[in-house]
């Protein structure tokens, strides 16, 4: 991929309820949008696109091709024509229909040359220096327990909760603010839930990386802004102890770790910022060219 070699590519983090985006090697995005509505299914395509079309505008300053449906005008460039995208996926998965229908409206809307989907426990592990762990993610539709070996999620032993009872704070329209959610309020009903999903995840996996995985369990996600994170993350080591496996010992950290990243940076951003500048990263883009010769199996064999 040489096209693409010596431009920055943009990093786009889909979460279920927002978009954060910036150049890959940033250490924070440049532009975080709210969506509209939760999105956890193909019906929330179109304002996916938006927030993905809006973002762009906003970095590359294209302001003055804005319609007046505040979408840029068909006949004007968003900037993006010699841009890549690293596309991170929410936690649970995008279905294999709505990840092909995703990258066809990069390809022939948003007009960028190659592009790249990531998994968010994929990107989380990275931006923790690991190849293997057990990454939780806790926010307001649920939450998800995704065991990646090796730089790979095994779908097959992924675990999600809607943690339906649950009394998420209201979130502002208009800003990404919440309220706090006092940890003894749910933890009755939080944590045997969590700890079954992150033993029941691990479970799942081949018996020789269980060890590794209780001992790399990576906590994430934009609902620990509305929780204790700190208390919640304690809580979680020793609800696990008490449950793994003999000679198994747990190890439960906290993804959002300020001293390490920028509060309110997901790590998966930042994991796939860093993904995004090395060399050795950029033949696994998906070109144009790519794309149109085989789409369905393209996005299978690079984006596993």
């Amino acid at each position: 991929m040489t096209a693409v070699d010596d431009v920055s590519a943009v990093v786009l983090e889909t979460t279920s309820d927002r978009v954060r985006a910036g150049f890959a090697g940033s250490a924070c995005p440049s532009c975080v949008r709210l969506l509209p509505e939760l999105t956890t299914g193909p019906e929330s395509l179109a304002s996916i696109q938006d927030a993905w079309r809006g973002s762009l505008v906003s970095i590359f300053g294209a302001g003055e091709a804005m319609s007046e449906d505040n979408r840029p005008a068909e006949s004007e460039s968003l900037g993006s024509e010699r841009t890549p995208l690293l596309l991170v996926e929410p936690a649970q998965p995008w279905e294999q229909e709505t990840r092909q229908e995703l990258v066809r409206f990069a390809f022939e809307t948003l007009h960028v040359p190659a592009v790249y989907l990531m998994r968010s426990a994929v990107a989380t592990t990275f931006a923790w220096a690991r190849k293997t762990a057990l990454v939780l993610h806790i926010d307001r539709v649920g939450a998800v327990a995704a065991p990646v070996l090796e730089g790979y999620l095994l779908l097959n032993c992924l675990r999600s909760d809607p943690l339906v009872g649950l009394p998420w704070p209201q979130r502002d329209s208009s800003t990404a603010e919440e309220t706090r959610l006092p940890l003894k309020k749910v933890e009755a009903k939080l944590f045997p839930r969590l700890t079954r999903l992150v033993f029941d995840a691990i479970m799942a996996a081949d018996i020789d990386v269980r060890r590794e995985l209780f001992y790399n369990v990576i906590v994430t996600g934009d609902g620990l802004s509305q929780l204790e994170e700190q208390a919640l993350v304690q809580r979680l080591d020793e609800t696990l102890g008490e449950v793994c496996p003999h000679l198994f010992r747990p190890r439960v950290v906290n993804a959002s770790n300020e001293q390490l990243f920028h509060p309110g940076v997901s790590a998966a951003w930042v994991g796939a910022s860093l993904c995004g500048t090395l060399g050795v990263f950029h033949q696994l883009w998906v070109s144009r060219s790519d794309w149109e010769a085989s789409p369905p199996s393209i996005l299978e064999d690079r984006c596993p």
